[in-house]
């Protein structure tokens, strides 16, 4: 099987994949293509529905989700209106009840009942504009980073929504963050996902990670 590598271009809003790779002008896109260095990046296997998508960036369930959907009828706001639509969430705080199970990446499984606020799978470390969703994740270490937000008090929400662009949320007693390699949500409730951006998929869903599934010019 002959693989074509993918040059990158930073021409999206977030650029979250650029900003990992340090691919942040066109300038430096050029030269990364010139080079013609070969960079393997992992990418997540997401199958519902009896249907099966792909990211390279973030799956995002419950709040995450909710923001993406609200955030295309305000794209007159520019790249803000993620950060207004999710101050708005917070405020009218509606939690998400599931059963969610995964396993850590020495395969030890965990399962977890309750109502969170969100769960976001990334492969970046970047999402939206330069926000650290998830400040310890690799591009290519076989896991992805689980970033899951438990109920909490308006007030406390909106501490951690400050400390994103740092990462330091990863600290607070109501996030759960691991490293994994196999997710799996269940709720009753059929509810959309986030997946790198855009709205294409809901859960129930399962997850897995494919390994040096795609390469890149970097």
């Amino acid at each position: 099987q002959v693989r074509i590598p993918l040059a990158l271009l930073p021409a999206g809003s977030g650029n979250s994949l650029a900003r990992d790779l340090g691919i942040l002008n066109l300038q430096t896109a050029l030269k990364k293509i010139i080079s013609n260095k070969i960079f393997k990046l992992d990418i997540a296997q997401i199958n519902y529905d009896n249907e099966t998508v792909y990211s390279f960036n973030i799956v995002g369930w419950g709040m995450v989700a909710t923001v993406g959907v609200k955030a295309e009828k305000f794209r007159w706001l520019g790249t803000s209106r993620y950060t207004l639509l999710s101050l708005f969430e917070v405020i009218f705080k509606q939690t998400n009840k599931a059963t969610i199970e995964y396993y850590d990446c020495n395969k030890k499984k965990y399962i977890i009942n309750g109502n969170f606020m969100f769960a976001a799978l990334c492969n970046t470390i970047h999402t939206g504009k330069g926000m650290k969703i998830a400040p310890k994740a690799k591009l290519n270490d076989g896991l992805i980073d689980l970033v899951l937000i438990k109920d909490a008090s308006r007030f406390k929400l909106l501490k951690l929504m400050s400390k994103l662009f740092s990462g330091n949320h990863i600290y607070d007693n109501s996030v759960e963050y691991s490293k994994i390699s196999k997710f799996k949500l269940n709720t009753d409730k059929k509810s959309v996902l986030n997946i790198d951006g855009e709205i294409k998929a809901s859960a129930p869903f399962e997850l897995k990670v494919i390994h040096n599934a795609i390469e890149i010019i970097n």
